[in-house]
């Protein structure tokens, strides 16, 4: 599944709406085909989009923001204060996580899905 077809203008949101649509396409034998669509607030309710780890286990966020930013070296998403909060919530929390990664383990997260 394609994430993001222009890397360069990803955001939370764009990803969001891109699974909720690619889940809405889906159906099987036990699994009637069903209606999802992003649910953001606007106006005075609009709430804060929750970061990709709120949705995905942490295994699964790391190897989708190696696939959105391909072209991109672990140090620069580390440095980078939206990417972090928008895939885990807390820069903090990001860099723990991809601080954790060595180069190996880093690029075997793209090799694994191409």
């Amino acid at each position: 599944m394609t994430i993001n077809p222009e890397p360069d203008n990803v955001s939370a949101e764009d990803i969001g709406n891109t699974i909720a649509a690619k889940f809405s396409q889906f159906e099987s034998d036990s699994f009637k085909r069903q209606r999802f669509e992003l649910n953001m607030l606007t106006g005075p309710e609009k709430k804060e989009m929750k970061p990709v780890n709120y949705f995905l286990l942490d295994d699964d966020v790391l190897t989708l923001l190696r696939i959105v930013y391909s072209e991109a070296t672990k140090e620069e998403l580390m440095e980078d204060e939206d990417v972090m909060m928008q895939f885990f919530g807390s820069s903090t929390c990001g860099r723990k996580f991809l601080g954790s990664l060595n180069e190996l383990k880093w690029e075997l997260l793209l090799d694994a899905v191409v």
